[in-house]
């Protein structure tokens, strides 16, 4: 069943080459009432950004992928739409992200997969609504589900 919690006039553009996660993530977003365009390369993601004709508010992408990583998508889709927002998401550990891309996630919007649709929504939210602190930490999911490393 979709949301009709005032999400309805966002567009969200998920990017990931694993078919069964961008599955998720576009029924967790459309679930949520977001407007979701996806797509499963960087390829096809820059080819939805040129043809879209209305606003693509936030880029959720992930960051390890075979043809081109997300922060060269996320420059690439800033250059043609220069107010969209940026969401990372990866499984893999900085160390890894570092050594694969070159470039530091330390302050860069990221949410780690495996990841519920409770923190995408509210990550998504927080990120729209400008509000650093609104972003969840996972110290804060890891708290409130008792969890620890």
């Amino acid at each position: 069943m979709r949301s009709q919690n005032g999400h309805s006039g966002v567009t969200i553009l998920v990017v990931d080459d694993e078919a069964s996660v961008l599955a998720l993530a576009r029924t967790m977003l459309w679930r949520a009432g977001f407007n979701v365009l996806d797509a499963s390369n960087a390829a096809e993601a820059l080819k939805i950004c040129a043809s879209h004709p209305s606003t693509i508010h936030v880029l959720l992408t992930d960051v390890l992928m075979p043809d081109m990583n997300g922060f060269d998508l996320a420059g690439q889709v800033k250059a043609r739409r220069p107010d969209v927002k940026v969401l990372y998401m990866s499984g893999f550990t900085d160390t890894v992200l570092l050594e694969s891309t070159g470039q530091s996630l330390s302050g860069l919007p990221l949410i780690r997969k495996p990841f519920t649709a409770h923190r995408l929504i509210t990550t998504i939210s927080g990120l729209l609504e400008d509000h650093s602190a609104a972003l969840p930490s996972e110290a804060d999911d890891q708290a409130r589900s008792g969890k620890t490393d």
